[in-house]
Formats: C-alpha cells, structure tokens, sequence
C-alpha cells in the first residue's frame, strides 16, 4: 500500500487494523511520515468477503482507489450493483525498458515511475477505469492513445502495472467509471 492511501484512510479516521472476524487477514500495514499507521484487510474466504464488502463499500473503496491504491477484487465486486458490466482484453505495459520512459503522453502528461495511467485507442482522453488483474482492483486514467498491436486494447503505465503485478502481456477486465 503506498503512503498516499494511508493519508487517506488516516483521514477519513480509518486508523489502526480493521478487523472484521475471521477468515479476515490484513493486506498492509504501513506508517507515514508522522508515525500514524494504518492497515486494510481483505475476505480470505467468500462469506467473509460478503460481510466485508457490506461494511467496507463505498467511500472507502473508492477512497483507496483514487489515491493509487489497489483493494481486493472480489470483495470490491460484491460491493457493487450486480448490473455492472466488466470487458476482457488483451493488454500489455510501457514505461520500463522501452524508451519511453520520461516521455509524453497524448495529455500531455509524462511517463514515470509512478504514472497511473492508461492507453487505450478509443476512449477519450481522462476517462477514469477500473482494472481487475490477479485479482487486484486499481483505478487508472486514459492519458495517451494505443496500444497499436493486434488483439490489445490497453496499454499500462508503470505504476499500474505495478499495482496489478502484471508483466508485459496478458488478458485483464475493465470497466469505465467517468
């Protein structure tokens, strides 16, 4: 978990483990700069996994994912509305070892290290996604265009790849948010 979920949920008062009975094992435990330490658990098992997406939905969720960080899939899809619809594709990374690091993106932004961004050839420029990997939910936004290879509709940035452990290619699930 980085330091920036970590402000968040200490912000939102979230401070400590939270524990939610048993089959329940804490993701991360982490301390920011002031000390204050801060852990997010994740269901090991599925009747668990109900009663965590019923008390941890939401805001915290969400908080997590717009500060970079990752939340488990299947208790962040419990959580949702059984209507809402996730597309397959191929996908692959850019960034690391390709040259591109350092470089611009069609936003305007530039690749980094901790870029949470995506590419992708048709969604418009800032629309938000989520993307499920290894069982790993992170939020990332469209900030370049491609990939420009067959039978791959997102390319990902450093950090995203990272979050996900996803390296180089293969097949994830994505929805778009806003």
């Amino acid at each position: 978990m980085n330091t920036n979920v970590v402000k968040t949920l200490i912000a939102i008062g979230v401070t400590g483990t939270l524990v939610l009975g048993t089959g329940v094992s804490a993701l991360a435990d982490e301390t920011d700069a002031a000390g204050a330490a801060a852990s997010v658990a994740t269901a090991t098992t599925p009747a668990t996994s109900e009663v965590l997406a019923g008390v941890v939905s939401g805001p915290l969720f969400q908080a997590i994912l717009k500060n970079g960080g990752s939340v488990d899939a299947n208790s962040f899809k419990a959580s949702l509305d059984a209507g809402v619809a996730w597309e397959t594709c191929g996908a692959s990374t850019y960034g690391i070892g390709d040259g591109l690091m350092g470089s611009s993106c069609s936003d305007g932004s530039i690749v980094t290290e901790d870029s949470m961004g995506i590419a992708h050839k048709t969604l418009p420029l800032g629309t938000c996604v989520q993307i499920i990997y290894n069982d790993t939910v992170v939020e990332a936004t469209v900030c370049d265009r491609g990939p420009f290879i067959a039978g791959r509709d997102i390319d990902l940035q450093p950090a995203v790849a990272n979050a996900l452990e996803f390296d180089g290619v293969g097949q994830l699930e994505y929805r778009v948010v806003a």
